[in-house]
This record gives C-alpha cells, sequence and structure tokens, in this order.
C-alpha cells in the first residue's frame, strides 16, 4: 500500500479531533465498529477539489469506503506514506512514539473530566438543555450563562465526540471546542456514540428517518454523565 500502517492522528482546520488505526488496506474511526473503513490505492477523481488544491495534485491516489454508511470519501496520500490529505481539507498525520505519548499526556480522564467548578452536590440546580440550528447562538448563551449567571457549562457535542465537555473550565485542548480529548472511554460508549453520528446525525442530515433506539441510547448516557 502507499500509505504506512499505524495510528494516525485526524485533523480538522488544525485540531485533532480522534485518532484512526490503519493496517493494510483497512482501519478504524471511533475506536468503534461503525468507523471501519477500507482504503484502495489507485488514480481517482472527484467534484471536490479542496484536497488537490491543498497538495498540488491533479488526481486523488487513495479512496476510502466507509463501512458502516456505505459511501466513499478520496485523498492523497504524501509521497512518504505518512500523510493523507482528505478532500475536504481534513489531515491525517501517522504518529511516532513521541507524538502518541503527547497525546496521552494531553487527555483528561473520562471518570472525572478535569474542571474548575466548586462541586455542590447538596444544592441541586436547574438544568437547561440548549439546542438549534448552527449560528443561532447556543454557544453565546451558553457562555454568557456561564460567566455572569454561575451555570456549568456542559458542551453535549463533547461527550459525542470524546472531549472534555467542561468548555471554559477546563485545561486548554487542541479540539474545536478548546478542551481536551478524554481517556479510558468504555466501548459501549463508543459504540452508542458512533452509531449517534452515523445512523442518527448522518442520515437526519440526508433527509432520512432515523430509528427512535438511536437517540434513546445516547441521550440516556449523556444525561447519565451530566447527572
Amino acid at each position: 500500500s502507499a500509505w504506512v500502517d499505524g495510528l494516525y492522528s485526524y485533523s480538522v482546520d488544525g485540531n485533532i479531533t480522534q485518532t484512526v488505526n490503519i493496517k493494510g488496506g483497512e482501519g478504524q474511526m471511533y475506536e468503534s465498529e461503525v468507523g471501519n473503513i477500507k482504503l484502495k490505492s489507485g488514480n481517482f477523481q472527484n467534484p471536490d477539489k479542496r484536497g488537490l488544491t491543498l497538495t498540488g495534485k491533479e488526481e486523488y491516489n487513495l479512496e476510502i469506503l466507509h463501512v458502516f454508511r456505505n459511501n466513499t470519501s478520496h485523498g492523497v496520500v504524501s509521497d512518504d506514506g505518512k500523510k493523507i490529505t482528505m478532500m475536504n481539507g481534513n489531515i491525517m498525520e501517522w504518529m511516532n512514539e513521541e507524538a502518541k505519548n503527547k497525546l496521552k499526556d494531553e487527555q483528561d480522564p473520562v471518570d472525572n473530566p478535569l474542571n474548575n467548578y466548586n462541586p455542590l452536590p447538596e444544592q441541586m440546580g436547574k438544568i437547561l438543555w440548549i439546542s438549534g440550528l448552527s449560528g443561532i447562538g447556543k454557544t453565546t448563551t451558553a457562555r454568557y450563562l456561564q460567566e455572569e449567571e454561575g451555570f456549568v457549562n456542559y458542551e453535549g457535542d463533547c461527550f459525542l465526540m470524546g472531549f472534555n465537555p467542561y468548555v471554559g473550565a477546563s485545561a486548554k485542548g487542541a479540539s474545536h471546542f478548546g478542551t481536551r480529548p478524554l481517556a479510558g472511554i468504555s466501548k459501549e460508549r463508543k459504540d452508542i456514540c458512533g452509531l449517534t453520528i452515523q445512523k442518527g446525525y448522518m442520515q437526519v442530515l440526508n433527509g432520512n428517518p432515523v430509528d427512535p433506539k438511536i437517540w434513546e441510547d445516547f441521550y440516556k448516557l449523556l444525561c447519565e454523565d451530566i447527572l
């Protein structure tokens, strides 16, 4: 194969959001079976040219089949086989031992994510659930409630993606949310969150119906973590 086997970081806008384990023509994202992928070398064209623009290439030399959702994407493997530039501009980079150890050092424990809140278990507070479309001010509203009203700011998307959910109250990390990845996430949570992404949100974006059990399993876990 044109790529080097091993663990890769997966970066979006320069921030590591997950890792991808690749061996031969197969790989796994999300550390779950729903993230299984198959890789194939060759010469490929795709209407999305962002990856070609970033690398200066005229053709993609990698095709990735996302097994669970049965669709393909393309990328450019670097000459040394250690960097894959995806067609959407996201980057996968092979990690040596130093990079792996650095990633481990920059993780927070899942059973007690680091934060600077003062626990008050004897005081039952109110829970405000903020949801809505992108760009309507959810993050701004949550930050205001956190800074001005003393609310705990718990980011649900962080739970889904495996990051420390205490945005603005934990150690700075490279994720899109500004927090660090969590270590020790259970297989059950990985599988349920992976299914929620693939069989939940991806189906919604494509205008397809979603099995209610997908949402029930996910939100049950999320609420248990919050409470």
